[in-house]
């Protein structure tokens, strides 16, 4: 399964079909900020893959009737997960392993 090796991400549903579609032998991916967090360097002439990634849920600072953020024991606001409107759409570039230069195998 095509993962990212960085943020441990495994691809899934459409973006793991199309990186699987790019006939690519080593399953990893990765962005170019990426690979250089690694000490690593994308090959001069290579060409990313777009994938994309929908978030249909928000986290944000639970509040109180006063419109203040409420906060735990510990002093920390205290987080909610709402359901978006409307969904956001992300995309991302990303190369595979095989045109990266010093990534271990």
């Amino acid at each position: 399964m095509p993962h990212n090796p960085v943020s441990g991400t495994r691809y899934k549903g459409a973006n793991a079909l199309w990186l699987a579609m790019q006939q690519r032998t080593d399953l990893r991916w990765m962005t170019y900020k990426q690979t250089q967090s690694v000490n690593a360097q994308v090959q001069k002439g290579e060409k990313g893959t777009l994938v994309q990634y929908w978030k249909f849920t928000d986290t944000i600072p639970k509040l109180d009737d006063k419109g203040k953020a409420v906060l735990d024991d510990n002093g920390k606001k205290k987080m909610i997960t709402v359901k978006l409107d409307r969904p956001k759409v992300f995309s991302a570039v990303v190369f595979n392993a095989e045109q990266i230069q010093g990534l271990p195998p």
